[in-house]
């Protein structure tokens, strides 16, 4: 049987990451092993005695634990890269440390990989949640059965976009290693591509994962990140930065094997994706919000009906947009 690790990347939120840890002893079928990879952040102690804690707890249970203290940070990406160094098994399922395992742990994860030997790269539904109340509040499913896609190149981003309950083979993750994108956040994304291409995206309908929603992003400490990046928030430069780094990875995997990746992932990030950013630049400067809407100009972008009602409601509906999000919001949840 093929071994999983579930790799955690931390910064901070260690009150989260002990939700998380006993969220995945608490979810039933345990993984052959938990690392954690402490990324150089001002929590560090308050992290190490929640590993020295929980380190013992999942030894007690048959689970192999791991703790690991980066000697400088290393940005999110070099971080998530290092977790597939560490770990031991076959396969590497990556967790947000401030999102939660649900039942059944990762028995669908184990089913998926046990059926799909071909598919080198597979996430899951999510059940997302409120991160002040921890009520559910909607599950994100993207198809109803377990699916592997291989025809349209928009899931490359999709199915990447969200860190936690992505799996990685561990040994093909590691053939590929590159540091070229790093400061980008989206290192995934670069592996979601090259797997689209050889052998499809694979995807789990269970709800594995609980997403955290409402916490501010910790980017931006890393000598990588800090030009585009600010802790505790994602200003215009900082969201930018990310989606042009996607197209810069998408167009390099182009380049590299001869395919057409990129126009599918520029259909998505001109489109839906965009939802959830001007969601949450609405309430910014409005110098902020045409800032955003020029640069992803600059990328190609800008092009789309619904990127351009979004950043109409944004910037010059400005006063009613949060009745227009809101209300946005809860029509797509009901469905």
């Amino acid at each position: 049987m093929q071994t999983l690790t579930l790799a955690i990347p931390t910064y901070n939120r260690n009150r989260e990451t002990r939700e998380l840890l006993q969220s995945i002893l608490d979810a039933g079928n345990l993984p052959d092993e938990v690392i954690i990879s402490e990324n150089c952040s001002p929590e560090r102690k308050a992290l190490a005695e929640t590993a020295e804690f929980f380190g013992k707890r999942f030894q007690e249970a048959g689970v192999k634990f791991a703790y690991f203290e980066n000697e400088k940070n290393l940005g999110y990406d070099g971080n998530a890269r290092s977790l597939f160094r560490r770990a031991t098994s076959d396969w590497v399922l990556l967790m947000g440390n401030d999102d939660l395992l649900r039942k059944p742990g990762v028995t669908p994860m184990r089913k998926f990989i046990a059926d799909n030997p071909s598919v080198h790269f597979f996430t899951c539904a999510l059940d997302q949640f409120h991160a002040d109340t921890g009520k559910s509040f909607h599950v994100t499913q993207l198809f109803q059965t377990d699916t592997i896609e291989k025809s349209d190149s928009a899931y490359v981003f999709r199915l990447a976009s969200f860190i936690s309950g992505i799996t990685i083979n561990r040994n093909w993750a590691l053939s590929m290693e590159t540091d070229r994108f790093d400061g980008g956040l989206f290192y995934q994304v670069y592996l979601s591509a090259a797997a689209f291409i050889d052998g499809g995206l694979g995807y789990v309908a269970t709800p594995v994962i609980g997403g955290r929603s409402g916490n501010s992003p910790h980017f931006g400490a890393a000598e990588s990140e800090k030009k585009f990046h600010t802790p505790g928030r994602f200003p215009a430069a900082s969201r930018a930065k990310m989606y042009a780094s996607v197209l810069e990875i998408t167009r390099y995997v182009d380049s590299k094997y001869g395919t057409q990746v990129t126009p599918g992932v520029m259909r998505e990030l001109d489109s839906k994706q965009l939802f959830h950013v001007y969601e949450a630049l609405y309430h910014e400067p409005r110098s902020e919000i045409k800032n955003f809407y020029l640069e992803m100009r600059k990328l190609g972008m800008g092009k789309s009906r619904v990127h351009n009602a979004l950043y109409f409601a944004a910037y010059y509906l400005n006063p009613i947009a949060p009745y227009l999000f809101r209300l946005a919001r809860e029509m797509r949840n009901r469905t």
